[in-house]
């Protein structure tokens, strides 16, 4: 979100009363959850009243974050905020909604409008990647379908937008209208009409009407075709495919939608190979005898569990699938439907004797311990559910990595946006993805699109291979000994030396192999790995004799990308590229691919983009390059949780070497996490520390190998709250900071002993 209001623009729109007058920034970001606040200055919260919570408890914490503009409803102490802007409406909620509205109607382009009982946000996601090449696309983030989050997807428009997609889901008569008034949809979809919500409404009927709202201004809707015999009135409807499966009849209207916006019918046929896999809310963990744990807490509906088992079916491959489900949600389900359905997945009960639960699989399990290299779906919120997903899982560590899907992919969005059409990205999955995780990063990586992966030795490709990645895979260090590998997992190395290349085709010749795919390394500065400019007469005469080899790409290492104080030697190896690279491509009878720029070149010298780039920690949310930094969002946070909180009494000391001796009483925290971890033992005694209900909390004592004690004295805290340790408070760079050294070293030395949670949505 990138606004552009004054507070006296937002207190009109508003229909609000300016209270006091302080800073004046001009706003650009909307916050209502002040945990969630990463810069304070130009962005406005706004106090929102609920059943569980109300932000007008937590202004002054917004205002110590930086906010200095507030949207209230209630009466506040002024005197608690005395140089912030306060603007007061009788309602924030409708406050918002109105000023949405007017920002939509300053954009007169397409606005398509979703809604339906399921799938609303894997068909906009799906929209999304069918026209997002053609057109500049906004589109709620996530599953942002509510009063309050379609109010702030709308915001997501702007100047270069040509088409917003935008979700809208009710529960309630009468949600239907505000959300047709704030949206103002030219082009309407209806992906479903399911018995989901049903009991708020007197009727089928009455449920159907209030949906139908949405498309009262559209030009034409487009229907699922399971819906050709529903009575749709004078709306201008377009039926899709009548297809039996749930998700084929999804693709089909995706398609005819992409269609009606003179998308190539070739390129739509390509796109929908590659769709991407929306997880919704799923939790996904590693889990005991290499199985795969997903967790759906999300729509208990029997609509919902089919939509779980489509996602399961999808991520699982070949894999056998089981499904643990709570009894009483069993026994609630349409028993013949629910047959059906378990049928169509190609699923039985199983035997297996649980407490409060049925399972059912592809095999007939008669044991938990018989349940090997499988996916495991638990669906529902039933505690004897969680209860043995964390039997089940790998590790046992409350300390863990939680990796941001979402995130990821508005990383590479942003990027994208950086690098020319003509050119192709390569991403970087070394080091398991920069201290993620190597194969789950990868296949999400091919699924949005990337042309080619990039990893540091043969053995990360060997291991993307056998868990059924199969795009292009450059190799950065090989010898003699990767050869047999590369050529027989199909990885392309890269050659760096003219004995290297030598030994490659001496290998060739004996397997009998002929335009095996190479890439060619040279130094334009960086001394490290690559042939010197003066072998090239040298390299290209090599390469027109010897049909065993074939050039896929010439490439460089920047060494200085982020100087931006002295261009000086990045445009002199840049120039140096450019010699080579024409060389080269002179020299050969085929097309050669060009790339120099990594994440920090692209940030700086996109113009040199050449055919590709390889992103790297960009990917990942991390910059040098300020104005980029503010837009990524960090894919990786940290979490732990205290495990006891004890006292010292004056006089007392604490942990190894006796480095803290407490002055006065001390409450402290112990934190199950330590230098095995990567929380560095330079970060003991108060130099680092952690943040608990987003109050920092310092080391006491050194960093031990498993653990760490944390100062919690003025604090009231218990046992089993959450812990952060990189995440919105303590942001990766500023812990980078604090040990001495880089954001990367960070993140590559994250133990992997502590579990990686993948997460779609974390709202």
């Amino acid at each position: 979100m990138k606004i552009n209001y004054t507070y006296q623009d937002i207190a009109k729109l508003c229909d609000g009363k300016i209270l006091q007058e302080g800073s004046k920034p001009i706003i650009e970001n909307i916050v209502y959850d002040s945990r969630k606040i990463s810069y304070g200055l130009n962005s406005i919260f706004v106090c929102l009243s609920g059943q569980n919570r109300d932000g007008h408890e937590y202004i002054e914490n917004a205002y110590s974050k930086g906010v200095r503009t507030f949207l209230v409803e209630k009466t506040v102490v002024l005197a608690t905020i005395p140089d912030a802007t306060v603007i007061q409406s009788s309602s924030t909620m409708i406050a918002l909604q109105k000023w949405a509205s007017f920002h939509r109607s300053q954009f007169n382009i397409p606005v398509i409008g979703i809604t339906g009982s399921a799938g609303k946000t894997v068909v906009k996601e799906w929209l999304y990647h069918l026209i997002s090449d053609d057109f500049n696309v906004s589109r709620s983030p996530k599953s942002y379908n509510s009063q309050l989050g379609v109010a702030l997807s709308l915001f997501e428009i702007n100047s270069d937008t040509e088409i917003a997609i935008i979700e809208a889901g009710i529960s309630e008569k009468g949600e239907m209208i505000a959300l047709q008034q704030m949206i103002q949809p030219t082009v309407g979809v209806f992906t479903s009409f399911l018995s989901t919500h049903r009991e708020n409404f007197a009727s089928e009927n009455d449920h159907f009407q209030e949906k139908l709202q949405l498309f009262s201004s559209c030009e034409k809707v487009f229907v699922d075709g399971n819906l050709k015999n529903a009575d749709f009135g004078n709306l201008p409807v377009i039926f899709s495919s009548d297809l039996p499966n749930f998700d084929a009849r999804n693709r089909a209207l995706v398609h005819l939608v992409a269609s009606n916006f003179k998308v190539s019918e070739s390129k739509i046929e390509e796109k929908i190979k590659s769709l991407p896999i929306v997880a919704m809310r799923m939790e996904t963990f590693d889990g005991e005898q290499n199985n795969t744990l997903l967790f759906d807490a999300f729509n208990l509906s029997f609509d919902g569990l089919e939509q779980a088992l489509a996602h399961q079916l999808t991520l699982s491959g070949r894999a056998d699938r089981i499904l643990f489900l709570a009894q009483e949600a069993y026994h609630n389900f349409d028993q013949d439907k629910f047959a059906s359905l378990i049928e169509r997945f190609q699923m039985q009960k199983c035997p297996l004797e649980l407490n409060q639960l049925v399972a059912f699989g592809t095999q007939a399990y008669f044991q938990l311990q018989e349940i090997k290299n499988s996916s495991i779906l638990f669906k529902g919120a039933n505690s004897e559910l969680k209860r043995l997903a964390n039997s089940l899982k790998t590790r046992k560590h409350i300390t863990f990595i939680e990796v941001s899907i979402r995130a990821l992919k508005n990383n590479l969005k942003i990027w994208r946006n950086r690098v020319p059409k003509s050119s192709q990205i390569m991403a970087m999955v070394k080091a398991s993805s920069y201290g993620s995780e190597l194969t789950k990063i990868a296949s999400l990586l091919e699924q949005e699109g990337v042309s080619y992966l990039g990893v540091a030795y043969v053995d990360e490709g060997v291991e993307l291979r056998k868990n059924g990645v199969s795009l292009p895979i450059l190799v950065m260090n090989t010898d003699r000994t990767s050869w047999p590998d590369c050529i027989k997992y199909n990885l392309e190395p890269s050659v760096f030396s003219y004995d290297q290349m030598e030994d490659l085709v001496k290998e060739l010749i004996l397997l009998e192999v002929v335009d095996f795919p190479i890439h060619l390394k040279f130094d334009t500065g960086m001394h490290r790995l690559g042939f010197y400019s003066e072998e090239l007469s040298k390299v290209t005469a090599f390469l027109k004799t010897q049909p065993e080899i074939k050039v896929k790409s010439v490439y460089s290492h920047l060494a200085d990308a982020d100087n931006l104080e002295d261009d000086t030697f990045t445009l002199q190896q840049l120039k140096e590229f450019q010699t080579i690279s024409e060389s080269i491509q002179k020299n050969l009878p085929y097309p050669v691919l060009r790339h120099v720029l990594n994440s920090e070149g692209l940030s700086n010298y996109a113009d040199y983009s050449y055919d590709m780039v390889r992103l790297g920690i960009g990917i990942y949310g991390i910059s040098s390059n300020p104005e980029l930094a503010k837009k990524l969002q960090p894919v990786l946070s940290w979490k732990s949780q205290i495990s006891q909180i004890k006292s010292l009494q004056p006089g007392e000391t604490l942990g190894y070497g006796r480095s803290f001796k407490a002055e006065q009483e001390t409450k402290y925290a112990i934190v199950p996490v330590g230098y095995a971890d990567g929380f560095r033992r330079n970060l003991s005694n108060g130099k680092g520390g952690v943040y608990i209900n987003s109050k920092f909390c310092p080391t006491l004592g050194k960093v031990c190998m498993d653990m760490i004690m944390v100062d919690i004295t003025e604090n009231d805290f218990k046992v089993g709250d959450e812990v952060e340790i990189i995440g919105q408070n303590q942001k990766i760079d500023r812990l980078a900071n604090l040990c001495g050294t880089i954001p990367y070293e960070i993140m590559t030395s994250l133990s992997h002993r502590m579990p990686r949670i993948f997460v779609e949505d974390q709202d």
